[in-house]
């Protein structure tokens, strides 16, 4: 059964157009539908906007794919080392895939000292924008950390779009086990030579509902809680308004603030997936403690679990019997 997922999926009409976008022909992206933003036309796509224009990033593994039929649509996006879907009446991805290698996270290169901007290959009316966050106490997340391009300056200054942003608790998350997380699957990639690694956020229940990943659905064994968002403590969105004194509510602008990110990480030379769900809390439990991969084990989950929360399908190219072993079986942690 989908959880939350209502929201990811694809008009059949713009559906239609999806698919054969995804084929690689050139076509119009199509009118505003009823799902999305008011008054947004989606314009004519660009070459970044075709996942054909970057096929060695995601080949191997298959591009993530909606489930179903109904719902808003989103739009992909090609950038220089990674692809997302932005969702454009959340204004922030519902996935950011990278492939990594040990040359491209092996650099020295420093964090670049600039300010996240607007995509300017979504329709600009679905575009987050820095005042949205500024004021808020979300951080700007990376779903593709700028550090793993520190090969390159180029290649880092690319990660800072607001679509490859979600709005993530700042300390006890973003700056803390999110970080340890992103800093592992470095130095994974170091080890192994070649990781693919899908991130993304995961939706509060619709009617606003804390959720529950229950150990009997999660062959890892673990109970995963994902609170709900309290309005009044921890909004649904971030915008301007929000972020004043008096604030006011965001209503339909600014960005969805995700309950909690996933990321999976896929080893293509040794066929294994690991796939984590962490709430988008304060993780105030970790602080003090010495072993953090420990503690990233009890939101260690299976890429079934992440698909049935989110309503996309990963690691679409491999073979359907390996996907179901790679999906739904919970493999040692490669971190260990």
């Amino acid at each position: 059964m989908l959880r939350s997922t209502e929201h990811l999926l694809l008009p059949g009409a713009v559906a239609l157009v999806f698919f054969v976008i995804l084929s690689g022909a050139s076509v119009a992206q199509g009118q505003r539908t009823e799902e999305s933003p008011a008054g947004c036309e989606l314009s004519e796509p660009k070459p970044s906007n075709d996942p054909a224009t970057c096929r060695e990033l995601w080949e191997k593994i298959g591009l993530p794919t909606f489930k179903g039929s109904a719902g808003e649509a989103s739009v992909p996006v090609c950038h220089k080392r990674y692809i997302l879907m932005h969702n454009n009446e959340r204004r922030i991805p519902d996935w950011v895939l990278q492939h990594l290698t040990r040359e491209q996270v092996s650099g020295d290169e420093s964090r670049p000292k600039i300010a996240f901007k607007p995509e300017p290959d979504v329709p600009a009316c679905a575009q987050a924008v820095d005042k949205d966050y500024r004021g808020s106490k979300f951080a700007r997340g990376h779903q593709a950390p700028s550090e793993d391009f520190n090969i390159d300056q180029d290649l880092m200054k690319d990660t800072f779009f607001f679509s490859n942003v979600v709005p993530q608790i700042g300390n006890g998350f973003n700056s803390g086990i999110w970080s340890t997380l992103e800093e592992k699957v470095r130095d994974l990639a170091k080890s192994r030579g070649e990781l693919f690694v899908i991130t993304g956020p995961i939706y509060q229940d619709p009617e606003g509902a804390s959720q529950t990943i229950t150990a009997a659905e999660n062959a890892c064994g673990k109970t995963i809680k994902l609170d709900a968002l309290p309005k009044t403590k921890r909004p649904t969105r971030v915008c301007a308004a929000g972020n004043q004194k008096k604030a006011q509510p965001c209503g339909d602008e600014g960005a969805a603030v995700p309950s909690a990110l996933f990321k999976i990480i896929y080893d293509p030379i040794n066929d294994r997936a690991n796939a984590y769900v962490l709430p988008n809390v304060d993780h105030k439990e970790l602080k003090g403690k010495v072993d953090a991969l420990a503690y990233l084990e009890n939101f260690r989950t299976t890429v079934h679990v992440v698909e049935e929360y989110t309503g996309v399908s990963f690691l679409t190219a491999l073979p359907k019997r390996e996907q179901r072993q790679r999906k739904q079986q919970c493999g040692a942690s490669m971190f260990r």
